[in-house]
């Protein structure tokens, strides 16, 4: 096992524990090794990156989200009010 996982707890069993998804599991792999494998600021910026990308997903994945809410209750209203145009 290589040094910059001898600390006290793994990151692999947080990343479990948590039930973490890839991106968020990275976060946590490379800030917890950030000051033990000899390349601080590139593991920073490996975090940085894997979490700039799992907010984007979210982003999308929200705005996804709401564009089906909102034609949903459009659909609802349309039913409800007797309109067919679903625009």
């Amino acid at each position: 096992m290589s040094e910059h996982y001898k600390h006290g707890i793994e990151a692999i069993d947080v990343i479990h524990s948590w039930d973490l998804n890839f991106n968020l599991g990275n976060v946590i792999k490379y800030i917890a090794r950030h000051k033990h494998k000899g390349t601080p600021m590139e593991d920073l910026e490996k975090a940085l990156w894997y979490l700039e990308d799992h907010l984007e997903r979210l982003r999308v994945s929200a705005s996804w989200d709401n564009a089906f809410k909102n034609k949903a209750e459009q659909m609802y209203e349309n039913t409800i009010t007797g309109t067919t145009h679903l625009g």
